[in-house]
């Protein structure tokens, strides 16, 4: 994912701001589930609340590492504010 480090460096556990464009979308569905709304051309920075789901060392689970840290098929739904 570009930029990465800056996200992580802006999504820490004490820092729960996540917006739509950090998410990732391999399909390209975000496009299409807000158009016609009024985030049509802003959904991008929607917040997200980011979901309670952590390692097996208690440690936050942040979206972007949903990919490499959960198993194939895990289903996560997240809230956009």
């Amino acid at each position: 994912m570009k930029n990465s480090n800056l996200v992580e460096e802006n999504c820490r556990e004490d820092h729960l701001q996540y917006c739509m464009k950090h998410m990732l979308d391999p399909r390209q569905l975000y496009p299409d589930i807000f158009k016609g709304s009024q985030f049509e051309e802003s959904w991008r920075d929607c917040l997200v609340n980011i979901p309670n789901i952590r390692d097996g060392e208690g440690r936050l689970i942040m979206p972007h590492e949903y990919r490499s840290k959960l198993k194939d098929g895990s289903i996560v739904m997240v809230n956009i504010i």
